[in-house]
């Protein structure tokens, strides 16, 4: 013998939404009103749908006011995901004379006096 069909229920699609508005997992919801995900999405979809769209309007709403506080890491995070703002940073792969070969700076220090060395050691740590 089959189940009773479930039929809509104003008190079963106000908790689905506000549990969808909190982001309880679809499984969970279901569990709760006691039927499966399919009958829930057959009978409350729309309800589904608002709690989600409700939840994402909130969290948007607060990002949104985070970023304009001058919040660092939501004002980058909406620039990235609604302004299609990118973060770029490019490597050269070849020298300058296409070798691959580093050029490194030499100095001939052969002209100064041990002296003079320690002097100039020393007023490059004081900033000089």
């Amino acid at each position: 013998m089959a189940r009773p069909r479930k039929k809509y229920n104003p008190q079963e699609a106000k908790l689905v939404q506000v549990c969808a508005q909190y982001g309880e997992p679809e499984e969970d919801i279901a569990g709760r009103i006691d039927m499966s995900v399919e009958t829930m999405h057959r009978l409350y979809q729309r309800e589904l749908k608002k709690g989600k769209r409700e939840a994402h309007l909130s969290i948007r709403k607060t990002l949104f006011d985070r970023a304009k506080a001058g919040h660092t890491a939501e004002l980058l995070f909406y620039c990235k995901t609604q302004l299609g703002m990118r973060e770029t940073s490019q490597i050269e792969m070849t020298s300058p004379d296409g070798s691959m070969t580093p050029k490194g700076t030499t100095f001939d220090l052969s002209s100064f006096t041990p002296e003079q060395l320690i002097e100039m050691g020393k007023a490059a740590f004081r900033g000089e």
